[in-house]
């Protein structure tokens, strides 16, 4: 019997016998349809326990913990106040602009330590976790919106009653942790992360039933491997997660409660991200992106007046238009459109890209929305920057931020869509002016700056814009001054955890 199972007067499963891993006990799933969640059972709740015991931890804390994790979790007691079970800011008041939508209820526990399981947590799964209900928000996702508050209230649920999942946001929590304090170590984000791998694969081996469980473990660990710019492994799972999308779930489908729409957003975020990295077209059919966008149009025209489910339609509308000028052009490279098809097609993104400005400048035009001062900012410098941002009626505040995001895909999708058209002679004539082009570039630059400096963005906002970084940088002009501010950028993107990919990396 090993040290840590005599101290914890339990039985020793270490080293495990092939027996005793086949008693581990049965999955059970449960899967709500009011929201989607999954509650799958997925081993005892001892298995928790070798990370660190709750005695140990009271013991040797400074061991292990990472270095400063007392003086954290007392920040933790005092953001708390009165009581260690009364809500956060942060999880009572959810950044949702507004409520009362249908196929949107979350849960009524948005205070993770409320969860029944919670009490049986080791010490050291319960700090992570506080630091990621408490301290990341959907952009640290690169998310652009996470309407009802999903990343805080049922994806933490799901993950308390599985245990791939549940290692996995602790390894994201970890990770981010250790990047935010000086003395930061990554051991704590290596140990889950490992865990979070072994315990999925354990699950697979056994032939365990594919669930939404395991499909969001999939996209975290994705999301881990992007965010080190792993993109061999990330592939590898969105490959993965592309074949479990497609065995649970049709267009139809994938739309009728918050959390399968959750997950089908969170995909369809690395399947468009992937393409633009590697020029070719998405693995998801045009006909998933179709379903989404039309859930979204039927819902605003419900609740027009509804400012979240305005811009979920928004994103709805740019991920559709980004595939079809992808599939446009990829399609006519590789002989599936035909040239009268190509033809048509043409001032027809045209007029949809022009639509999708109108509508966009003709929501939310109150001056109040816009952040009107940036008094942490500093003085703008023509020597050194390539954009003011110092302007008042340019970058969204508080809960209409995520429009910033909206605003940059447009203009990513202007920039596609020339891009494309460049590199074709016969349409050469449609391309604007250089000058316009790399005001589009300039745009985004700008939305970057403007972002970053905000004192009404939420944390980790530098991250979620990150994307948008690699395509201005090529568009720009290649002066010293141009380079030199594009590599401060992406190294203040590295710093926060983001690494580029190589093709993004302005060498």
């Amino acid at each position: 019997m090993c040290d840590r199972c005599r101290k914890g007067k339990r039985d020793c499963v270490w080293p495990e016998s092939s027996s005793s891993k086949s008693d581990r006990g049965s999955s059970k799933s449960k899967r709500s349809t009011e929201d989607g969640s999954d509650t799958s059972q997925s081993g005892s709740e001892s298995e928790l326990a070798p990370i660190a015991d709750d005695d140990e931890l009271d013991a040797e804390e400074e061991s292990d913990l990472p270095s400063g994790v007392s003086e954290t979790k007392a920040r933790f007691a005092e953001d708390q106040a009165p009581t260690m079970l009364e809500a956060p800011p942060s999880a009572t008041k959810p950044p949702r602009p507004a409520q009362g939508r249908s196929g949107a209820k979350q849960s009524t526990r948005d205070d993770i330590t409320q969860h029944p399981k919670w009490a049986e947590l080791p010490s050291f799964i319960k700090f992570y976790l506080k630091y990621h209900r408490n301290h990341l928000s959907y952009q640290h996702y690169a998310w652009k919106y996470d309407g009802g508050n999903f990343l805080k209230t049922t994806f933490l649920e799901i993950a308390l009653n599985y245990e791939p999942l549940l290692y996995a946001v602790v390894a994201y929590a970890a990770y981010h942790h250790a990047l935010n304090r000086p003395e930061g170590k990554v051991k704590d984000f290596l140990d889950t992360y490992n865990r979070s791998v072994s315990a999925l694969r354990r699950s697979l081996e056994k032939g365990e039933k594919h669930n939404i469980s395991t499909l969001l473990t999939i996209l975290q660990l994705a999301t881990i491997e992007e965010f080190l710019g792993d993109w061999v492994n990330l592939l590898s799972h969105q490959r993965a997660a592309y074949q479990i999308i497609t065995d649970l779930f049709t267009p139809q489908t994938i739309t009728q409660s918050e959390t399968h729409r959750k997950i089908i957003g969170w995909y369809m975020r690395f399947d468009l991200f992937a393409a633009n990295l590697g020029g070719g077209g998405t693995a998801m059919g045009r006909e998933w992106f179709k379903a989404c966008a039309d859930f979204y149009r039927r819902q605003v025209r419900d609740r027009p007046d509804d400012k979240g489910a305005v811009m979920e339609d928004f994103f709805g509308t740019a991920r559709l238009l980004a595939v079809d000028t992808s599939q446009l052009f990829t399609g006519k490279a590789a002989g599936r459109v035909g040239d009268d098809e190509f033809k048509q097609g043409i001032p027809d993104i045209a007029s949809r890209m022009q639509a999708f400005r109108t509508a966009i400048e003709s929501a939310f035009t109150d001056p109040s929305h816009y952040v009107k001062s940036f008094p942490n900012a500093p003085p703008f410098d023509p020597n050194v920057d390539i954009v003011d941002y110092h302007d008042p009626d340019f970058c969204y505040a508080g809960d209409l931020h995520a429009m910033n995001s909206v605003k940059i895909d447009h203009w990513a999708i202007q920039m596609l869509f020339y891009r494309h058209l460049m590199q074709m002679p016969t349409m050469i004539h449609l391309v604007p002016p250089t000058a316009e082009l790399q005001e589009l570039a300039y745009k985004k630059c700008k939305m970057l700056e403007a972002v970053r400096y905000s004192d009404q963005a939420p944390p980790g906002a530098v991250i979620g814009l990150q994307a948008s970084l690699g395509m201005a940088s090529l568009a720009l002009n290649q002066d010293k001054k141009h380079i030199d501010w594009f590599r401060n950028r992406f190294a203040l993107i590295e710093r926060s955890g983001y690494i580029s990919p190589k093709p993004y990396v302005y060498a």
